[in-house]
């Protein structure tokens, strides 16, 4: 069996997930917070602002909080919607 600790802290950093948020700058220059699963995120005008939203949302977990390197651009995904039409 092993020694490893369950709490859901610590099993994250060991098995290596990534933070859940990735703070950083768009290739605007713009701030940008990004979800790891791609449900929530947006822009801001500060990194303050940023941090704010995700903290609020990982209820102050900054464990869950990555901070990308200077220089590193963030970008989110191109969203695309599809339109569905349901004839009858």
């Amino acid at each position: 069996m092993s020694s490893v600790s369950r709490d859901p802290i610590t099993y994250k950093i060991i098995v290596g997930l990534p933070a859940r948020f990735t703070i950083g700058r768009n290739s605007k220059g713009r701030w940008v917070v990004l979800d790891r699963d791609g449900r929530i995120g947006g822009l801001f005008t500060t990194e303050s602002a940023a941090l704010h939203f995700a903290s609020e949302v990982c209820n102050g977990n900054h464990l869950e909080i990555r901070r990308a390197p200077d220089g590193e651009i963030v970008e989110p995904a191109p969203i695309s919607f599809e339109l569905r039409v349901n004839v009858h």
